[in-house]
């Protein structure tokens, strides 16, 4: 009976501790909003030049190019992976519970390996990136959207081609692409 309430204890406390997290998120996704919003620096929207891109249809595809200043690689990378692991902490606890239907547990599965595949995907962008000649890059993938931080100054062709890069590797359409340059920094 003890055991019981002490299970029923920690799934209150992990559901409360993701929703602190999402919650936490949210204010930080709407407060960089707001900032690109009130910001005319930020949100310049580069065109990316017409090249032949195989199963890539363009069409009138922009990449959203803005800039970071004061870039913090490594400080991006560990505080994207402290909450992936965080993430993945949740669903295997989740998982490993007990009382949970084999369709939850399969499901709870299917969404800590999308969590890996995208974690790996992340780190194929970034070496890939770091491979075409950029100096460092942070990859950051949602569900259809990715993220891309850079230190250098990108020219137009430069945002095409990572743009291109990152669409291929973690199959998010151009779109759906923001590439944060460092063009704060100069």
């Amino acid at each position: 009976m003890i055991v019981v309430e002490r299970q029923r204890i920690w799934r209150i406390i992990m559901m409360l501790l993701l929703f602190v997290i999402l919650g936490v998120l949210y204010l930080a996704a709407r407060h960089e909003r707001e900032a690109r919003m009130s910001n005319p620096t930020i949100g310049v929207v580069a065109r990316i030049p017409e090249m032949p891109v195989e199963h890539i249809d363009r069409g009138s595809a922009q990449v959203l190019v803005q800039p970071a200043s004061a870039v913090r690689f490594d400080e991006y990378r560990m505080e994207r992976d402290r909450v992936r692991a965080m993430q993945i902490d949740l669903l295997r606890a989740a998982a490993a519970e007990s009382g949970i239907s084999e369709a939850r547990k399969t499901q709870l599965t299917t969404e800590l390996l999308a969590l890996l595949k995208r974690n790996e995907r992340e780190m194929q962008a970034e070496s890939l990136l770091r491979a075409k000649g950029f100096s460092d890059a942070v990859v950051v993938l949602a569900d259809d959207t990715a993220s891309v931080v850079l230190p250098e100054v990108l020219q137009q062709e430069e945002a095409g081609l990572v743009g291109e890069l990152v669409s291929r590797v973690a199959n998010v359409s151009l779109e759906r692409i923001a590439i944060i340059d460092g063009a704060g920094d100069a």
